[in-house]
């Protein structure tokens, strides 16, 4: 494991209320995922450095991948690894206390390939998962985490507004992206629906765009492809770089996932994304290559030609806030800004 990603994890367990974990079985679905990847290692950690008796669980699809990510903790007593899909292996829930939901496609370039699998994860995965729990009497879980996303708003109009929780847009079903926001809806619907017939204590987390140690350079997302250029030592061709995104570093968020299984409010859903960093990607890209990568010499095109950032301009457009307050009742807050966060990113892969 990576000094930095120890750096990370050892931050979480200073600040969160890790003895609540005692005594508990945790199960991570789509464990080997930049994010969920985290939470084992949280737990696994916590076991070794502060005695923590508790059993985690984890869920994945590719066993080598998986193989190389928890090649720590593949002979551990208290790791155990599960090959295979949420639809396959629901019985993975029985006897568990904590379920953090992460399984599911984000890749932005398999929606129109691989539609179905990605609506398959998120709808039907998550339905037997959920049924398999309320269906068992003599199970009390003490919290199940939907993995869901910001997506699920629909598509922002350009105004000076606040996205809370209560906040929802139009949204094209026939859209290929509407594959993986219309399915993160009806995941969020689904838990909601448990809790109210069954008692069934489910969150929901909206995530936004999280980048850290462990993302798939190859995904599509922009913060990844930033990554893969800086790493690479390649300059990058943008080519919108007015549209925001709320960019927040991977320990930011799973510090709100871990407040979240402790404090939130069943049948709720909560806004998880850095406020402070909702910015534009020519603004990111400025950050990262004329800033804090700038010894590289990499350039930024838009258009064919150099693009030259200006914060009048560019921060102007598309000026829609976002709104964590709910979450920060629960304690929670962002402390990690872009340049921090992917300085460490690229500094742990590379």
């Amino acid at each position: 494991m990576h000094d930095i990603v120890k750096e990370d994890i050892n931050w979480l367990i200073q600040h969160t209320d890790w003895e609540a974990f005692q005594n508990k079985k945790i199960l991570i679905t789509g464990a080997s995922g930049s994010i969920a990847r985290y939470i084992v290692f949280y737990f696994m950690i916590l076991s070794e450095v502060k005695d923590l008796e508790c059993d985690v669980y984890a869920l994945v699809r590719n066993q080598e991948k998986a193989k190389q990510v928890f090649e720590d903790y593949l002979m551990h007593p208290r790791f155990h690894l599960t090959i295979g899909s949420v639809e396959e292996a629901a019985s993975c829930v029985d006897n568990m206390n904590y379920i953090f939901h992460a399984a599911g496609i984000s890749t932005s370039k398999l929606f129109s390939k691989n539609p179905v699998e990605i609506m398959r994860t998120n709808l039907i995965g998550t339905y037997y998962l959920l049924d398999r729990i309320a269906r068992n009497q003599q199970q009390k879980i003490d919290k199940f985490i939907f993995f869901s996303s910001g997506a699920v708003y629909g598509t922002l109009p350009n105004l000076e507004m606040s996205v809370n929780e209560n906040t929802f847009y139009a949204m094209d079903a026939l859209n290929d992206n509407s594959v993986y926001s219309e399915s993160k809806r009806a995941g969020e619907l689904l838990c909601y629906s448990y809790w109210r017939e069954h008692q069934l204590p489910a969150v929901m987390a909206r995530i936004g765009h999280t980048y850290g140690p462990g993302i798939d350079i190859n995904d599509g997302h922009i913060y990844s492809e930033l990554v893969d250029k800086i790493i690479n030592r390649r300059s990058v061709i943008i080519r919108n770089p007015s549209d925001k995104r709320p960019f927040t570093y991977v320990r930011d968020t799973v510090y709100g996932l871990i407040l979240m299984a402790l404090l939130g409010e069943d049948g709720n859903a909560y806004n998880l994304w850095n406020a402070d960093e909702m910015i534009s990607i020519g603004k990111l890209t400025h950050i990262l290559f004329k800033e804090v990568f700038k010894d590289r010499n990499l350039e930024v095109y838009c258009d064919r030609s150099i693009y030259k950032y200006d914060d009048q301009i560019t921060e102007d457009i598309n000026i829609t806030r976002t709104d964590t307050k709910k979450l920060e009742t629960l304690g929670w807050k962002a402390f990690v800004d872009v340049a921090e966060g992917f300085y460490r990113t690229v500094k742990c892969m590379e």
